[in-house]
């Protein structure tokens, strides 16, 4: 987990852990467009290893859940994107490390 938070943080990424462990944390900010909002685990027990494999769970689809799984696609190796929005039809992206970003941009279908 402490990777993945780094690459968020590499990526200029900004926001809250809905969990604690000592020591990590995401940087502050004030861009909206680069907010993840709060990041959560699967299983957000307190004295979870830093370097345990999780679930991530954000609640923004759009273009901010766009870079944290560019951020996150080198360390994970292929990603599975589930968008659920109240106001969207939930949709399904296979994202894989050697994926064109400009490609996937484009087939991004959250705003």
């Amino acid at each position: 987990m402490a990777q993945v938070v780094a690459a968020f943080a590499e990526a200029g990424l900004h926001g809250q852990l809905g969990f604690e462990i000592a020591g990590l944390d995401l940087p502050d900010g004030d861009d909206y467009s680069r907010d993840l909002g709060t990041v959560y685990l699967s299983d957000s027990e307190p004295a979870l290893d830093p370097d345990a494999p999780v679930e991530i769970t954000l609640y923004k689809p759009g273009e901010t859940t766009l870079a944290a799984t560019l951020a996150v696609r080198h360390l994970l190796g292929p990603v599975v994107v589930i968008a659920c929005d109240d106001d969207l039809e939930d949709e399904v992206l296979l994202v894989r490390p050697d994926d064109d970003p400009s490609a996937l941009a484009a087939a991004w279908q959250w705003p």
